[in-house]
Formats: C-alpha cells, structure tokens, sequence
C-alpha cells in the first residue's frame, strides 16, 4: 500500500480490502513504524476501511504509539486526517500525551503537519499541550536551526484558527518576524490564508511585516 501511495497508483477495485483482511491477521505483529506507514498508506490512497477495521488498527497503534519517532506520529495523524477519520476521545488522549513530551524533537514540517492533521479532524489539544506547541516553534531555530518559513507558517495558522486557538501577542509576533525573509517567496494562495488567517486570530501584524506582506502580494499582482 505505501508502494502504491508512493507512485500514485490507484489499485484495482477489490485490492484494498484484500490487503486489509490479510493485514488484519498479522495486526498484532506491527511495530511503531510499520502503524505509522500504514495509516498514511491509507491517507494517500483515499482509502478508509470499515469501522470495524479501523477500531482494530487503532488498537495496535495504541500498543506501538509510545515507540513512534515524531515522524511516525505525524504520518499517523497525517493519514486519518486524509480519510477524515477521528478515534475515539481515549485514544487522543494518549496520543497527544505521547508526542507533548517529544514536540521539541520536531522539525519545523513535522510540527506544521501535526497541528494541520489535528485541525483536520476537529481535535483542539488542552491549553497545557499548545503551550509546549507553541514552546516547540519558538525553539525551533535552537533545536534545528531553522525557523518556520513563510509557506509553514501560512499553513499552521489557518490551523491554530480553525481549532479556535489564541496564542500570546509575543509568539504571533516572534513567529511572522522570523519568518519575514521568506515572504518573497510566497504563492499568491498562501499570503492569502495567511492574511485569511491573522485576520481569524484577531491579530494585528507590525507595520514592517505588514510592508514586506504587501510587496510580496504587490510582485504577485505584476
């Protein structure tokens, strides 16, 4: 099934659901990476098994999430945000209690996916999570040496926005200067959902970026 994502092949009426009754026989034996694979099989083919399977899958995820690199975890989410699938309020809860103590050994697109997945499927983490979130993004350019760009930001945003989320003045601030030398570079959808986005926020860029927004928008109008 990762095959098939990786090349783009749609398999044959029938294939899926064969590969999901034998991968059903050997759920038990799956590791922390082979779970994660499997769902953002699933995500990128369009494929959602039945309740029933899925139930049975997310039960061995459960078994392996404590194992899963940052990685796997966004691949996982990733995927049943793809089939806009939700477990049920358990499993978030360990899932999201797994990755808050790793989401400082997140790079800046893993990070993005995360919170785009979460957004995805309608599941708003507590105040306390955010805040290591938000702690995470902050220490990226310690951590990786790389801070979000303009295109990552314009996606986790409109992220943050649709789960109702209001992160401090200072982080909105930090996070759009540090990502400044990188809007020249910016679609023209993307200052729009970033623009979209702030304007959701209640937030209100300083007046520097807010220039260096409308040159970029500026180029993409000529």
């Amino acid at each position: 099934m990762w095959a098939c994502s990786m090349l783009e092949v749609a398999p044959p009426v029938g294939w899926s659901g064969a590969v999901q009754a034998c991968i059903e026989q050997h759920l038990d034996n799956l590791r922390a990476q082979d779970v994660a694979t499997l769902a953002y099989a699933l995500g990128a083919l369009g494929t959602r098994p039945q309740a029933e399977w899925m139930s049975s899958f997310c039960a061995t995820a459960a078994r392996v999430l404590p194992d899963m690199r940052p990685i796997d975890l966004c691949n996982t989410m990733a995927g049943f945000a793809s089939i806009r699938y939700l477990p049920d309020d358990k499993w978030m809860v360990q899932y999201l209690s797994v990755c808050q103590p790793k989401l400082q050994q997140f790079n800046a697109g893993e990070l993005v996916r995360l919170m785009t997945a979460l957004a995805s499927v309608g599941c708003r983490p507590s105040d306390t999570w955010l805040k290591t979130f938000y702690d995470a993004i902050w220490d990226l350019p310690e951590n990786t040496g790389v801070p979000l760009n303009t295109q990552q930001v314009a996606a986790v945003l409109p992220a943050l926005a649709r789960l109702g989320c209001r992160p401090q003045i200072s982080w909105m601030n930090e996070c759009l200067m540090r990502s400044r030398r990188s809007l020249p570079s910016a679609s023209s959808l993307e200052l729009s959902q970033l623009v979209t986005a702030l304007a959701q926020l209640r937030f209100r860029a300083g007046e520097a970026w807010m220039q260096d927004l409308l040159s970029a928008a500026f180029l993409r109008l000529a």
